[in-house]
């Protein structure tokens, strides 16, 4: 997958509530986009109007930031979806792993 296709799916991804995590060469595991959290129990509209919220309040800035790291040789990105169990915690699982290019 090149770069331009990976930051379109992560930004899709991102909009839809996922989260995103990146981890540098030499670094550990940040996130860099928190996604929408636990909004277990909300449903139909609601919900949307609460992704929609925060991608609109903040999404301008986590699309700056994320270009710069997918230009960054050999950073690994990581797209993780969460669930809740007992509405206490997050569960997440990763749905997509892609490595940046490390350069020639």
């Amino acid at each position: 997958m090149t770069k331009d296709a990976f930051f379109d799916h992560a930004c899709d991804q991102a909009e839809g509530g996922l989260r995103i995590k990146c981890q540098l060469p030499g670094e550990k595991n940040k996130n860099i986009w928190f996604g929408a959290g636990n909004l277990c129990g909300l449903h139909g509209e609601f919900r949307e109007a609460e992704i929609g919220g925060k991608w609109r309040k903040s999404g301008a800035r986590f699309m700056k930031k994320l270009r710069a790291l997918v230009n960054t040789p050999g950073a690994k990105f990581q797209i993780q979806s969460g669930r809740s169990p007992d509405r206490l915690r997050m569960e997440y699982t990763t749905r997509f792993i892609w490595t940046s290019p490390a350069k020639k």
